[in-house]
């Protein structure tokens, strides 16, 4: 028979009781993805109905006729006006929480005893959960804005439903290379000069809208071939990075994108977020072989629109709303709305987060891209 454990050995047999030092802990939450929504000027529009209408009015340059004092006055075409419907997509997600997983489990850097920091861990840990909740939804705005400058934002539901929203643009600002690619190369050296699409895409901005583009988004195989370029490697201005200010770094270096250089009056960045959808599918944010003319200046016109939010606490400011107050419930604009409420019979409760977000520019032809990298 074994002899019994003496006191000293006791906490050998149970490693908790021994005496360990908390460490900072170790995060590896990645931050949310936001490069595109703070990049491009957006004004946020709080809506009051789920639908609301998006209206595009036209007109063509077309100059006025001469014609005779005497005559009778010639007919000229007017502006055009496109009305669209459009119903935001409805976030709703939640996170459970069990009454074991709030009470009994320890959370990282939290002391083994003691109420106070069993408390304070607690509050940390359903801060963390709203916080994931936000870091998602925010996510899902990065994605739209991505899926908008594609000129269609398109996804369904799990549930079955489709939504899609189709942005009308000047197919010039689309431009479809057969030839001379950024990687075309001659005795295998990239040398083909990536100003004739830069030229190109900065005329038909030009035509189509008036405005300039001042920033240029890459793909990470887009970047290679444009870093990789002989003809470029000369003229790029990285200035701003070999000599800037440690301020300036830093700016570039949290941004979650690549800074290359300053190139023909253009800020250019590589871009080579992914984002991963509810099914597991992993998307580019822009695509690898994808490049990107945009203006930040405010004259382009981004909106972000928030459509109503139908949850009756919201619009009524009471867990039991009476028939009179259902009766006087009226639309709140409002961006986001986060909740926690407790589940039936004590099972736990459940932290909850809605939002109706849809960006859309009020001038579609502000922006252009080109396929840039063969294959």
């Amino acid at each position: 028979m074994s002899p019994a454990p003496s006191a000293a050995q006791g906490s050998e047999l149970v490693p908790e009781l021994n005496y360990v030092t908390l460490s900072g802990v170790v995060n590896e939450v990645d931050p949310q993805i936001s490069f595109l929504r703070n990049l491009l000027p957006f004004r946020e529009e709080l809506r009051s109905t789920e639908t609301f209408e998006l209206a595009i009015v036209s007109n063509s340059k077309q100059i006025a006729p001469f014609g005779s004092i005497e005559a009778e006055p010639r007919q000229v075409s007017g502006r055009t006006t496109t009305f669209r419907a459009v119903k935001a997509p409805q976030v709703n997600i939640s996170r459970g929480m069990t009454p074991s997983d709030l009470m009994f489990v320890r959370r990282a850097g939290a002391s083994l005893y003691g109420d106070e920091g069993r408390r304070a861990a607690l509050a940390r840990h359903v801060a963390g959960e709203f916080e994931e909740l936000t870091y998602q939804v925010d996510n899902l705005e990065e994605w739209e804005v991505s899926q908008m400058l594609r000129w269609v934002i398109d996804y369904s539901d799990p549930d079955g439903s489709a939504f899609t929203v189709t942005i009308p643009h000047d197919s010039t600002l689309d431009l479809t290379l057969t030839s001379e690619f950024w990687d075309d190369a001659t005795s295998g050296v990239s040398d083909h000069d990536p100003a004739e699409v830069d030229r190109t895409l900065c005329r038909a901005l030009s035509r189509s809208s008036q405005i300039q583009p001042d920033t240029i988004l890459l793909g990470p195989e887009a970047a290679d071939a444009f870093e990789e370029n002989t003809k470029l490697a000369s003229k790029l201005d990285n200035r701003n990075i070999n000599t800037g200010t440690l301020e300036l770094q830093r700016q570039f270096t949290d941004a979650q994108a690549r800074y290359l250089g300053r190139w023909r009056g253009k800020d250019v960045w590589e871009y080579g977020q992914q984002l991963v959808a509810p099914d597991g599918t992993t998307y580019d944010v822009i695509e690898p072989k994808y490049a990107y003319w945009l203006s930040t200046a405010p004259r382009t016109e981004f909106e972000f629109n928030y459509g109503a939010i139908p949850n009756l606490k919201l619009t009524t400011g009471s867990e039991n709303p009476t028939f009179e107050s259902l009766q006087n419930a009226g639309a709140v604009p409002i961006r986001r709305f986060a909740d926690m409420e407790m589940m039936s019979k004590g099972r736990g409760v459940e932290g909850y987060l809605q939002s109706a977000p849809l960006p859309f520019p009020r001038r579609p032809n502000v922006w252009g891209r080109a396929k840039v990298v063969s294959g």
